[in-house]
């Protein structure tokens, strides 16, 4: 139940994951995606808006933030797990973590079990959600993108079409649309199947300007194409410019002093705001949930890819048997305590700090509640503001990275 005393258009504003359900939802197109300070965002057109609220009814973060009932909080729902990888070489390759996905989608596809997959890929340094038809079509959206998309704009273009699809989504797109089916919003059978990624944080656009400008050291005018991170495992984004080819490597290369998920990442400092209350990083409400499979055994030899399968519907479980079968995929059981509990202390206590101030608590009250756990708000106050944010990535890449591990090292004894 939605409060009245709670301007929620304020709170999606600040808290917007780009997902872009509202954006695809709205039935006056009265809603537009941005960028405010660096964070991306959405705009509200006042003129076209009829205030019929319901942006704010199926916004998730907007769930996660009000409601204690929207989405589960435990992984109870998880039937097998499974370890595995694509059987085609390239396809494997390509992916982000194995390209099972990829295959699985191929299967659907090749099998007639759906019309279309709706999946997202980059064009330039631009995110684009479509609906793939053909097979081929997919190997345009193999990899992992670590900024918002607002994929759910595609809703436009789905609502007018009498087919069923396969989706691929974070948490947010997928319990967005869930909400929207379970409240008859759209066609029971629509959507047929939910592919779901492991999320815990989409990068603000900030970030990226981050990479190229201060890292990379070019203008963001050089730079043409931003890709997916992908080409084997943990994989590289390979930043194209006017003056030639830069390899970002997934992990942080001390010597270099580049990384796509460095220090920042680990503290979550360069998330967009709203990932810092998600409730769902697990993607509960998928029928299979796919990861990275984080286990020192695979990190150790895994030079191409391997991802993490979780089973949670009695569906998803048949497409998997079914992509084996066929010999789309192979897979390996894996003990389910493997990925328990991956969201992190620091994570659970931002969110809770978070909410309060959502709730409207006093900054009084706030502090004598948490006391010095309220330090690791600290860097998330200096980031969100433009001029100390600057002041703060003008410092060379290397001190940077080894002041905010020396600070996640402190702040990890307080807690």
């Amino acid at each position: 139940m939605l409060s009245k005393s709670i301007d929620y258009r304020r709170l999606m504003k600040k808290l917007c994951v780009g997902c872009g359900v509202c954006i695809g939802f709205c039935p006056k197109d009265a809603i537009s995606p941005c960028v405010i300070n660096g964070y991306a965002s959405i705009n509200f057109n006042e003129s076209k808006c009829i205030s019929c609220n319901l942006c704010t009814a199926f916004c998730p973060i907007i769930s996660y933030a009000i409601s204690k009932s929207e989405v589960p909080r435990s992984s109870s729902n998880v039937t097998e797990a499974f370890l595995g990888y694509s059987t085609d070489a390239k396809v494997r390759y390509n992916g982000a973590s194995g390209g099972v996905v990829t295959s699985i989608l191929t299967f659907l596809l090749e099998r007639g079990e759906v019309d279309g997959v709706l999946v997202v890929k980059t064009k330039g340094k631009e995110y684009v959600p479509y609906i793939a038809k053909d097979p081929r079509d997919l190997r345009d959206a193999q990899g992992s993108i670590y900024f918002p998309t607002f994929a759910l704009k595609i809703l436009k273009e789905l609502r007018r079409m009498n087919e069923h699809y396969a989706m691929v989504g974070l948490p947010c797109q997928i319990d967005a649309l869930k909400k929207l089916l379970n409240h008859g919003v759209l066609p029971p059978n629509k959507i047929k199947y939910f592919l779901g990624l492991r999320c815990f944080q989409t990068f603000a656009p900030w970030y990226l300007n981050y990479i190229i400008e201060l890292i990379l050291k070019l203008s963001k005018n050089q730079v043409y194409e931003v890709p997916a991170r992908k080409r084997g495992w943990p994989g590289k984004v390979i930043v194209k410019s006017k003056t030639g080819s830069y390899i970002i490597p997934h992990f942080y290369d001390k010597e270099l002093g580049i990384g796509l998920w460095n220090s920042l990442g680990v503290g979550h400092f360069n998330a967009q705001l709203g990932c810092l209350i998600c409730a769902n990083h697990e993607n509960f409400n998928s029928d299979v949930t796919f990861g990275d499979a984080w286990l020192p055994e695979i990190m150790e030899r895994d030079s191409v890819g391997t991802s993490l399968i979780v089973i949670r519907t009695l569906k998803g479980s048949e497409i998997i048997r079914q992509a084996v079968a066929d010999g789309y995929i192979a897979i390996q059981p894996v003990e389910k305590r493997i990925y328990m509990n991956l969201t992190d202390d620091r994570f659970k206590i931002q969110r809770r700090i978070l909410m309060d101030f959502f709730t409207k608590r006093s900054l009084i009250e706030i502090a004598q509640k948490w006391g010095s756990s309220m330090i690791i708000m600290l860097p998330y106050i200096v980031i969100i503001l433009s001029p100390f944010r600057k002041m703060l990535l003008s410092l060379p890449p290397k001190i940077l990275m080894r002041a905010i591990n020396h600070y996640l090292h402190i702040t990890q004894k307080i807690l």
